[in-house]
């Protein structure tokens, strides 16, 4: 028994090495590339978008970005991880602007925070999706947020 459980412990950390031997650590996801990623995990979230709106995000990730089913599943999960605190951050802005005409510094600071903590949850996933997916897949999820930034830079004058 005890040689048993060595032979599989042996199998496991040959498969992690492997594992991680091919696996490329992707650049971190910049400015550009999160404004798409925010887009599709809170879509896939689905706080505010229907059934048939985030089954049409998720089939249009497989078609366009040629993600396989682990892919997708990585790119499902992260959009449900974030589910939940932005149900929390939800609660917690509606108790901070509730019945007020005019927020206090405080008040407006404690928004700020609530912002920044969502912003930094959606950039982990992102990166977490980045280098979970297939160094190409990670490439192709990175171009609607390069499109976006051009089209704005564009728009904006070249600035």
């Amino acid at each position: 028994m005890n040689g048993s459980k060595r032979s599989i412990y042996s199998v496991l950390l040959l498969f992690l090495c492997l594992t991680c031997y091919g696996q490329t650590s992707q650049a971190p996801a910049t400015v550009n590339d999160l404004q798409y990623f925010r887009f599709m995990l809170t879509t896939i979230a689905g706080l505010d978008s229907s059934p048939d709106a985030v089954k049409m995000v998720e089939d249009s990730l497989i078609q366009h970005f040629g993600l396989n089913d682990e892919e997708f599943a990585v790119v499902r999960a992260a959009g449900q991880q974030l589910k939940p605190l932005l149900q929390q951050l939800r609660q917690s802005s509606t108790s901070i602007a509730q019945g007020k005409v005019s927020l206090s510094a405080a008040d407006s600071a404690a928004l700020a925070a609530l912002d920044t903590q969502r912003e930094a949850r959606i950039a982990a996933l992102s990166n977490q999706i980045l280098n979970s997916v297939r160094p190409a897949t990670a490439d192709r999820l990175r171009i609607p947020g390069q499109v976006l930034s051009r089209a704005l830079n564009s728009a904006q004058g070249g600035k």
